[in-house]
């Protein structure tokens, strides 16, 4: 809303808020709320509450409604409260999407230096600098990281892999590693239908889904190798990397009163009482050894059960990996079957 008002000859427009600052403004230069009936509701639903400043046309928000205020620390005390809680869901296994993963873990430069490297020791401290594995003679599980990386590095030696072979085949490690330690729940089938995915991923020529980088025959070299070595402790690297978690129990009686100290009297009858003990020393010895005894027969059918069992787990873990190979096999030869043409057609 303006007025138009004449002015020595000239004509001029005042603007809504200038006419309501010059009316509430006073004599001392001081600033008072905006008076505005309409205005005020409309924005106080907002959460705010205008203010008119000194100068002209000139409007500042002042600060925000206490109650919405309020509202939005409570929810955001909230967030950060269940921003570090993990759910339960988080840990169960989970199925993984392969991509392509060349120089992901390994740059150029970093297999250079691995190629450039005259020993173990020195391939190790490469290992050490590049994934910060310094403590690998110290920590264990460090140890076993680092000897996992330095025998993968040593197969793609012996392969004669390029470096980018090497780095793929380096990563596809790296990555089933990860997804074998990430849950503390048997994940064996996720991680290897995960193995299997990555080396598809990297030996059919599918962009930008997929390379051919590895050949059939290096497939099957890469399969048998990954599972004779990783996928057959693949129990063991669960095991060993597992936090192990230890619960301490205790026990308050609410509501019941403390025991009392032992009186005069029950300490005389203790003092009578360590002769008889004296003499019942004899028979608690024949009771011990029948415990013992009873112990020892016990500790002998404990042992039994498990070696038994481990037996049967062990043989479950070899029949799954056998037939796990055999299946890969089988979809290996039909990869190549379907790669190499027929030798009776004749060119035309």
């Amino acid at each position: 809303m303006s007025f138009d008002t004449e002015s020595g000859g000239r004509k001029r427009t005042i603007s809504n808020a200038s006419m309501i600052q010059r009316m509430n403004k006073p004599s001392d230069g001081s600033v008072k709320e905006y008076k505005t009936t309409s205005k005020r509701s409309t924005v106080a639903s907002l959460g705010v509450i205008p203010q008119v400043l000194a100068g002209p046309d000139r409007v500042a928000l002042t600060d925000p409604d206490p109650y919405i205020s309020n509202k939005n620390k409570n929810k955001q005390a909230q967030r950060e409260l269940t921003r570090n809680v993990q759910p339960v869901e988080n840990f169960y296994p989970k199925r993984h999407k392969a991509k392509v993963v060349v120089w992901a873990d390994l740059t150029v430069d970093a297999v250079d230096r691995l190629n450039e490297s005259l020993n173990a020791e020195h391939v190790k401290q490469v290992l050490a600098d590049i994934f910060e594995l310094d403590n690998y003679k110290d920590n264990l599980k460090t140890g076993i990281k680092m000897d996992l990386f330095y025998y993968t590095l040593q197969f793609a030696k012996e392969q004669k892999f390029s470096p980018e072979k090497t780095s793929a085949f380096f990563s596809i490690i790296k990555k089933i590693f990860e997804v074998c330690i990430e849950t503390p729940y048997g994940n064996l089938d996720h991680t290897f239908q995960y193995f299997k995915d990555l080396l598809l991923c990297h030996s059919v020529n599918r962009p930008p889904y997929s390379i051919e980088l590895f050949s059939p025959h290096e497939v099957r070299k890469i399969s048998e190798y990954t599972i004779n070595t990783f996928f057959r402790h693949f129990k063991m690297y669960k095991y060993a990397f597992t936090p192990m978690i230890r619960l301490d129990l205790a026990i308050n009686y609410v509501g019941m009163p403390p025991s009392p100290p032992p009186s005069d009297s029950d300490l005389k009858g203790t003092e009578g009482a360590d002769d008889d003990a004296a003499g019942d020393d004899d028979k608690a010895d024949e009771i011990d050894e029948e415990r013992l005894a009873a112990r020892e027969e016990l500790r002998g059918m404990v042992k039994d059960f498990l070696t038994t069992e481990s037996k049967k787990i062990e043989g479950n873990v070899e029949q799954h990996l056998k037939s796990a190979v055999a299946s890969l096999n089988s979809q290996i030869d039909t990869m190549i079957e379907a790669n190499v043409p027929e030798k009776g057609k004749k060119k035309k």
